[in-house]
């Protein structure tokens, strides 16, 4: 059950601080073959549709460093070189966020 996908869930995910402990174990992750990380990206991809989840995200690739969505992009491009589809929905998340201007800026 994805509950990230109901709009109405985004608010208490967010307020639970999901998407900032998501977005640390997906950076934090050293196995990058793992199912969790599809998981995970999928749920961000979810989260970042409204645009409080976008702007936490934001927040949480701040926190991170600057590096952060870098090294997410990067990996999605290594991952799909390698035939590994586990950050596609990093693509989304992306498109999600960079809809906002603080999005776009990070880019």
């Amino acid at each position: 059950v994805n509950l990230a996908a109901e709009e109405g869930n985004v608010d208490g995910l967010l307020a639970c601080n999901v998407l900032s402990i998501l977005v640390d174990s997906l950076i934090s992750s050293s196995d990058y073959g793992s199912t969790c990380i599809e998981k995970i990206c999928m749920t961000l991809s979810n989260l970042t549709r409204s645009e409080a989840g976008s702007q936490a995200f934001i927040g949480a690739l701040k926190r991170e460093g600057e590096r952060t969505l870098f090294d997410l992009v990067n990996m999605f491009c290594i991952m799909d070189e390698q035939g590994s589809h586990q950050f596609d929905f990093i693509s989304t998340v992306l498109g999600n966020v960079t809809q906002l201007a603080d999005g776009r800026s990070l880019v």
